[in-house]
């Protein structure tokens, strides 16, 4: 004779992880239904203008041209030296200009580099007294016979 223990005993899920799991799964899918319909159709050009909505209000991408300005302008010597920075592509800076020496050069790139470390900067710097002087130029008369 069996009795009503044993029926219930009998009725009981065997694995209470596969119950959860399956719960669990069914909440996702409700879950994700709910804000697909609250938010509309997610595309990459929503997703990207959020990013830059967010990385703007966070100041967390300083513009690397006005860093490099701003150490630059700072220094005794290369603050008073006429000197353009340029962007170049995405990651990319190009600094135009004369200095005095090689050393303000060398300082420059390395300023410049600090200021922005995650660009690519191309010191297009020319320094008085060797960028400036002409090369001399071969006349027929001093070419090899």
């Amino acid at each position: 004779m069996r009795t009503i223990r044993d029926e219930r005993r009998r009725h009981r899920p065997r694995d209470p992880l596969l119950l959860k799991a399956t719960i669990g799964l069914g909440l996702g899918f409700l879950g994700g239904f709910f804000l697909g319909e609250l938010l509309g159709q997610v595309t990459g050009e929503r997703v990207r203008r959020l990013a830059r909505a967010g990385r703007a209000r966070s100041g967390s991408t300083p513009d690397p041209i006005r860093a490099i300005r701003e150490v630059l302008g700072s220094d005794p010597v290369l603050g008073a030296a006429d000197l353009e920075v340029r962007r170049v592509g995405s990651r990319g800076v190009e600094i135009h200009g004369w200095v005095d020496r090689r050393q303000d050069r060398a300082r420059l790139h390395r300023l410049a580099t600090g200021a922005a470390p995650d660009r690519t900067v191309v010191n297009a710097v020319r320094v008085h007294g060797e960028d400036d002087i002409e090369p001399p130029t071969l006349t027929t008369s001093s070419q090899p016979a």
